[in-house]
């Protein structure tokens, strides 16, 4: 679960950065009310910022698109899913 004021977990920075391109976080930017710059996203991703509850909703629509380009036989990248299976989840119903 993505919480404020941590960073992210290594695997999903290496999940999210295998997986997306920047076309991906235009796309992340149309589905939140509210979005900041690509570049403090991009900076949450390589764990240069804590994650806050401003970019929290922007870095789930990016786990979103990065988990329907995924690779089913990568055992990190199936860890990151189970982790976050409560998020992607829930856009699942949407």
């Amino acid at each position: 679960m993505l919480e404020p004021k941590e960073y992210i977990s290594d695997d999903l920075s290496l999940f999210l950065k295998t997986y997306l391109r920047s076309s991906d976080y235009k796309k992340a930017r149309k589905q939140c009310a509210e979005s900041p710059s690509e570049g403090i996203i991009k900076a949450v991703i390589r764990q240069e910022r804590t994650a806050t509850d401003y970019t929290i909703p922007y870095i789930e629509n990016l786990i979103i698109i990065a988990a329907q380009k995924r690779v089913e036989t990568n055992p990190v990248f199936t860890r990151v899913l189970r982790e976050h299976s409560d998020i992607i989840n829930r856009y699942k119903t949407k």
